[in-house]
């Protein structure tokens, strides 16, 4: 089943997580966009989406998936989001679900064993539409503050670059290669931090590679003096912070 290709035949909703869009699905007979959109902010604060080996964003997804159908049915019945302590479990008492005999057409059930312990479940809590407000607000200054001119020329000074001339003093080497080196990779920088930010929810971590056109009119030589590949380190969360 794919989680990352639309499937016409079903009710979907799409569902972007950073970088990536995932195709989610729902009750046959849910339309309310505006419904649905406020349990995937709901789901995206009781269980965000984990990437990793393995297959396991396909398994975070699918878990967030069954969420949001709990969240939507619930919805669909009493009218109101639930919120608090929930525990995810699979076939509590049947250990399989029912299925059509072909033949007779009748219903089978086979109950769960009664072990020495059950399973523990899953459990995910889920926050109060105010609670969500909070923390979206919260968010959005984060992002407010993050994309700003202000704490970008600051955030510049931290990084560490590849290039040589980033360090270049003097009247040649500062004023002819290292400020047009600057102006340049600040615009980058910025424009990338912006993306970035807004994609993830948080700052850039480690290295980062920037292929730059330095070509310039009346300064063809610094296509000669500065790197093709500009490799950025940025700075870690503990130290973003």
């Amino acid at each position: 089943m794919s989680i990352i290709k639309r499937d016409t035949s079903r009710n979907q909703t799409e569902w972007k997580v950073g970088g990536w869009t995932f195709y989610a699905n729902i009750p046959e007979d849910f339309k309310e966009t505006k419904i649905i959109n406020v349990a995937k902010g709901i789901v995206d604060f009781a269980l965000p989406q984990k990437f990793g080996p393995h297959g396991t964003h396909y398994y975070s997804f699918v878990t967030r998936e069954y969420v949001l159908n709990l969240i939507l049915y619930f919805y669909q019945k009493h009218q109101r989001f639930p919120h608090g302590d929930i525990c995810v479990v699979d076939h509590w008492w049947w250990e399989t679900p029912s299925f059509l005999n072909s033949l007779s057409f009748n219903t089978f059930f086979k109950s769960r064993k009664r072990k020495r312990n059950y399973t523990p479940g899953y459990w995910v809590y889920l926050p109060s539409l105010e609670e969500l407000k909070v923390v979206l607000l919260k968010n959005q200054a984060k992002i407010d503050l993050w994309t700003s001119n202000e704490f970008l020329e600051e955030y510049f000074t931290k990084l560490k670059f590849s290039e040589t001339y980033s360090k270049a003093t003097g009247s040649i080497a500062g004023g002819w290669v290292r400020n047009p080196w600057e102006r340049k990779m600040k615009d980058v920088i910025y424009e990338f931090v912006r993306d970035y930010v807004k994609k993830y929810n948080k700052l850039p971590e480690g290295q980062h590679t920037f292929n730059i056109n330095w070509y310039a009119r009346n300064a063809s030589w610094l296509k000669q003096a500065l790197l093709k590949e500009q490799v950025v380190t940025f700075p870690n969360s503990k130290k973003n912070k």
